[in-house]
């Protein structure tokens, strides 16, 4: 049975998350979602990791809006290692309705996406309109509204590029050095070899102490192959007007080389594009860069930023 990829929250030390691992950790069966923080009132805040699936992304955000509301993750089919991975953002979205549907209750749904999840938020939040469920807010974290053909940046790509992509990813997520780069050299890693790559990412991160020494490499696995499809997925959104309130967080520091020229036209547009799609767009610039956003201490504007576009106005009723 897969190990959830939310479990890694609820363990504080690397012992316990061997424990964790080693025992199984399992659940019945798959769902897509990863309780974050339990404690709370409210309508529920269901975010929407970038590409990868990985809720871990989330922790120093939920860390800072713990005991506001309950807030779930939303974890990717694949991340057992064994499961493929979905490349349709409609179909994505199709299989969690239900779950976060019950999760809400009878609360309006609130959502929120970083990257590649803020395109699948709002693919989400327009299923759930079309089913008739109420969406009480939509956040947006650094993510262009999907109204143009993105380009595959990543089909020139070799076997190691993506275990460098993803390793720099973890290492702006978690703050380790873990040195992929300079061991793939020592090792002669050629850049076919993605196997052998995997299994040097899978010891700096053992040898930095992110991850246990004897623990399954699957859930490892299962994080390279939904990354790998997610940033190869091409989404476009269907023309709409969605009656949903919006706000777009941008983080102060934009990465223009890292930017493909259809992205940034749309960066260019008011609201980043996203007054095409939905009604009521605001805007707010919070510090760091597309990643260090949601990392400390930048994080900290970040989570102020979200009770504040979540606080009710006077008399209006709470959500």
């Amino acid at each position: 049975m897969p190990v959830p990829l939310a479990m890694l929250l609820d363990q504080t030390t690397i012992a316990s998350l061997a424990t964790a691992l080693r025992a199984g950790g399992t659940e019945a069966a798959w769902t897509p979602l990863a309780t974050l923080a339990r404690h709370g009132s409210g309508a529920p805040l269901f975010l929407f990791p970038g590409a990868g699936g990985n809720v871990l992304a989330f922790e120093p955000l939920v860390r800072r809006l713990a005991g506001t509301r309950p807030v779930y993750g939303i974890q990717a089919v694949g991340l057992d290692g064994h499961t493929p991975p979905y490349t349709d953002v409609p179909t994505m979205a199709a299989v969690m309705l239900t779950a976060i549907e019950t999760a809400a209750d009878t609360h309006p749904v609130l959502l929120a996406g970083h990257s590649f999840g803020g395109s699948l938020a709002f693919e989400v939040a327009r299923q759930l309109r079309a089913r008739g469920t109420t969406v009480g807010w939509l956040g947006i974290f650094d993510t262009p509204a999907p109204i143009f053909d993105a380009e595959d940046v990543t089909q020139s790509w070799s076997e190691t590029d993506w275990v460098r992509r993803l390793a720099g990813d973890i290492e702006q997520m978690t703050g380790a050095r873990l040195g992929v780069d300079a061991a793939l050299t020592a090792h002669g890693v050629i850049a076919t070899d993605g196997a052998r790559a995997f299994e040097v990412l899978a010891e700096r991160l053992v040898a930095t102490g992110w991850w246990p020494a004897d623990a399954p490499r699957y859930a490892l696995a299962g994080y390279l192959n939904v990354y790998r499809a997610n940033l190869a997925t091409r989404y476009r959104a269907p023309a709409s007007a969605l009656d949903v309130p919006l706000t777009l967080f941008t983080a102060a520091v934009q990465d223009l080389h890292g930017t493909t020229p259809a992205a940034a036209a749309v960066q260019q547009q008011p609201g980043w594009g996203w007054p095409h799609l939905v009604r009521g767009v605001s805007q707010q610039e919070v510090p760091g860069d597309h990643l260090g956003m949601l990392t400390e201490p930048h994080v900290a504007a970040l989570a102020e930023a979200v009770r504040a576009a979540l606080a009710p106005a006077p008399h209006a009723v709470s959500i």
